[in-house]
């Protein structure tokens, strides 16, 4: 009996495991979006594994997360596979793989019902609402956290049952792995609280004395999560009003319900603003109410089964971090938030699927088919929907894209979709969505300064000035906007280019690009003391910096270091063998020197590149092209 027990177990994991690959199969073509190329393209620290880079990953908050492990992961991809968003989105779907197996067992081991495990694990795999954590590549914190979040539980389940330590140990070690992967995870205490009053024991204070190491860590890590998340903390769109707050926790609670029942209009961002508040301000105030009403129906439902009451405190016990009662980010809620919580609900829906299902009705074997009959109906339907969307998750211009049509005052949506499009050189589209962006939200510092840099990439000059002075005066820390205000004023008047260049640095002291253009514009009044010193900055910042090599060399020829000039050119050339200006000058040098063999090379070279070369220093070689 156990051996066919164990291979129904084996059948339903793997329809589960099968269905879940299907649905998600689309999103392995998909490429980095939002967040996923400052998490991976652009982050240094994920870029070489290394012993320095490891000790920053472990003592950095990264994009307002302490997530060494989720950052560490990426590390790991990047050594192996490098830019290539294929792999990442592979490693997200086996780690959503995997969290599916972990759901199925953690319900197998409450419920010993192979049908309300199948059910739950099907939920959470191919529930739409999962699409962002999975097809996301920036949302392998909520995958990574989720994994060691499931073990821990199962690994106290069997501590509970065997009372054997080791299980207690592993399932600590599994929560500190869960809280490197993301903060979230400081809530287990409390669901292992809840374990124990699901289970059946009383809850004292010996029952509560294992639980110390839990809290104690839950502690640290909840410190460091509102360390990194200070400057995200926004008072401005909530004013000081603790009642406001409130009532958009309770509507959290219920929104995520919502929209667990009906997957529509699913967005990667949903929109929190005063402007939004007040149009949902109903919703907002309804919302208490139904919360109460639903509170009062759980603790009825105590006198017959503590299935409802747990389902309904995991929900809220580990959505309770994100609820926005202390507002943080521009959003009032995130589908990313559900990835855990709702394993809560689906449970209950998966015991409430089987009792209706053995229950002797009138007409039982009618309703247990109408009642499969639904069952299959929903999944597949769900399944559909999780499919499109991951669609959606294809690249900036399809994501922000179904954000501007299912939230058209939504700004930042507006924005961003402009910043794909020229990302892609769609300029025209990206100057309409972006003037979208601006007249929604006239004050949106990211927004002028993107248009700005649109103007300014499309030659129009005269046009991106306005909208850079705006960007700074909205925000005056925005560095690299100082920067190409530099560049905009470099024809009209050095002296105010170099006093902006040196604004940005101010904003932001390891400005290798800042140092650069500093040093650009000091060669070209020949003052070449600040120059060099400008140069030598940017590379000491970033030492693979070609072209301050290569500005380097120009100082240095230009003051007659023949040496250092050729030492910093072939830098530069190692660095970046595409540097047409560094092959003219290097082959210059060797002309004089009378090493014509590497002349003739170096000058081909920036004729290759495009690169003008002097008609007497082509004439000069050519009698030796002939040798």
């Amino acid at each position: 009996m156990k051996v066919q027990k164990a291979h129904k177990i084996i059948l339903a994991i793997s329809l589960l495991v099968v269905v879940t690959s299907v649905v998600y199969m689309p999103s392995l073509k998909n490429g980095f979006v939002w967040d996923d190329e400052d998490y991976i393209v652009t982050n240094k620290m994920v870029q070489e594994l290394s012993l320095p880079n490891m000790k920053k990953i472990f003592t950095t908050f990264f994009f307002g997360n302490y997530h060494p492990f989720t950052l560490l992961s990426f590390a790991f991809e990047y050594h192996f596979f490098g830019p290539d968003p294929p792999a990442y989105h592979a490693t997200n779907l086996i780690i959503h793989l995997m969290n599916c197996v972990l759901v199925f067992l953690l319900i197998y081991m409450l419920s010993d019902s192979i049908i309300v495990s199948c059910l739950v694990g099907l939920l959470f795999g191919i529930h739409p609402l999962h699409v962002e954590s999975v097809t996301w590549i920036s949302g392998r914190k909520d995958v990574l956290y989720a994994l060691f979040f499931l073990a821990s539980m199962i690994s106290y389940v069997s501590f509970l049952k065997e009372q054997k330590r080791q299980y207690y140990c592993l399932s600590l070690l599994l929560f500190i792995l869960s809280l490197l992967s993301k903060s979230m995870a400081v809530t287990l205490p409390l669901v292992l609280i809840l374990l124990d009053y699901f289970s059946g024991r009383k809850i004292s204070f010996g029952l509560l004395k294992n639980k110390i190491p839990f809290f104690a860590l839950s502690l640290l890590f909840g410190i460091f999560a509102l360390l990194s998340q200070q400057g995200a903390i926004r008072v401005d769109y909530t004013g000081d009003s603790s009642f406001r707050n409130i009532l958009i926790a309770f509507h959290g609670l219920v929104f995520y319900l919502e929209k667990m029942v009906f997957p529509v209009k699913l967005s990667c961002l949903y929109m929190y603003s005063t402007k939004h508040f007040e149009i949902m301000m109903s919703r907002f105030l309804l919302s208490p109410f139904i919360v109460a009403a639903l509170a009062t129906l759980i603790i009825y439902s105590t006198r017959y089964t503590r299935k409802v009451s747990f389902g309904s405190m995991f929900y809220f016990l580990t959505l309770l971090p994100v609820l926005q009662l202390l507002p943080v980010g521009h959003a009032f809620a995130a589908d990313r938030y559900t990835y855990i919580p709702l394993i809560g609900i689906f449970y209950i829906l998966g015991e409430g699927f089987l009792y209706l299902y053995r229950r002797q009705w009138r007409y039982a074997g009618p309703l247990k088919i109408l009642l499969t009959a639904i069952t299959i109906f929903a999944l597949c339907t769900l399944g559909v929907l999780t499919w499109n969307l991951t669609h959606i998750w294809k690249n900036g211009v399809t994501l922000w894209g179904n954000v501007v049509k299912n939230y058209p005052l939504s700004s930042i949506a507006y924005n961003n979709r402009g910043a794909a499009y020229f990302v892609n050189k769609q300029y025209d589209k990206a100057t309409q969505d972006i003037t979208s962006a601006i007249a929604i939200s006239p004050n949106y510092d990211q927004a002028n300064a993107n248009l700005c840099r649109i103007y300014a990439t499309t030659g129009h000059k005269d046009k991106a000035l306005p909208f850079c002075l705006k960007a700074i005066q909205i925000n005056p820390r925005m560095d690299d906007i100082y920067n190409l205000l530099g560049i905009l004023y470099l024809e009209k008047d050095k002296n105010v280019a170099i006093m902006l260049y040196k604004k940005s640095i101010e904003v932001k002291p390891r400005n290798e690009r800042a140092y650069y253009n500093l040093c650009t514009t000091y060669l070209s009044m020949q003052d070449y003391r600040n120059a060099e010193n400008a140069c030598l900055k940017a590379v000491e910042i970033n030492p693979g910096y070609a072209e301050a090599y290569s500005n380097l060399g120009n100082i240095y020829l230009a003051t007659g270091r023949q040496n250092e000039a050729v030492a910093s050119y072939k830098k530069a050339l190692e660095l970046n063998p595409g540097i047409g200006a560094a092959h003219n000058n290097l082959g210059t040098i060797y002309l004089y020197a009378k090493q014509y063999d590497l002349a003739i090379y170096h000058i081909d070279r920036a004729i290759a590149l495009g690169q003008k070369v002097h008609p007497d220093i082509l004439a000069m070689l050519k009698p030796y092209r002939k040798k």
